[in-house]
């Protein structure tokens, strides 16, 4: 199977989800494209993979089912995996799932609880990092996405990564 064959598949596949990010990521088509226009429309009934990520954003006044770092099913899951996949910028309806989000990533409670040993903080960047990936990617920066960089850059170790390993013994950042 040539690679031809396999983007002609890809692009062609009844799943929405799976043709929009070949536009996107393979092809590097944008938005306005006719192609990413015919597949954005009703993009929500149509994909049973947005449909299925959709049954858990909260409505506005209306509290997540799930916790916000709850895996796969939490807003901030759901966030991140709509923005990895391609998902069209600009869906207001995600608004409560990004306050929720960042009410939790700003939180005394969420942030409290990552120790600092030897003057660094030991935290997984990966939840503000992805944070900061879905919001710009969906286009619901709010001005707290530079709260949410500059606490990055701020806890960056001196060998450029992070490291959540809560034993004082770590000396270096993680690499998985």
């Amino acid at each position: 199977m040539d690679e031809s064959h396999i983007l002609k598949t890809l692009l062609a596949s009844k799943e929405p989800a799976i043709s929009l990010k070949s536009y996107l990521k393979l092809l590097d088509h944008d938005y306005e494209t006719k192609e990413v226009k015919k597949i954005t429309v009703n993009l929500k009934a149509s994909s049973q993979v947005y449909h299925q990520l959709f049954k858990n954003v909260p409505k506005k006044g209306e509290i997540p089912t799930y916790g916000v770092y709850h895996k796969w099913f939490g807003v901030h899951w759901i966030l991140y995996v709509l923005a990895d996949l391609g998902y069209p910028p600009g869906d207001s309806s995600l608004i409560p799932s990004r306050d929720f989000e960042l009410e939790w990533l700003f939180s005394d409670k969420h942030w409290k609880r990552k120790p600092t040993n030897d003057g660094r903080k030991r935290f997984c960047a990966s939840m503000e990092g992805n944070a900061l990936f879905s919001l710009l990617h969906l286009n619901l920066d709010d001005g707290r996405c530079s709260q949410l960089a500059d606490r990055l850059v701020k806890y960056q170790w001196d060998d450029g990564g992070w490291n959540c390993d809560k034993k004082p013994k770590a000396i270096n950042s993680s690499y998985n």
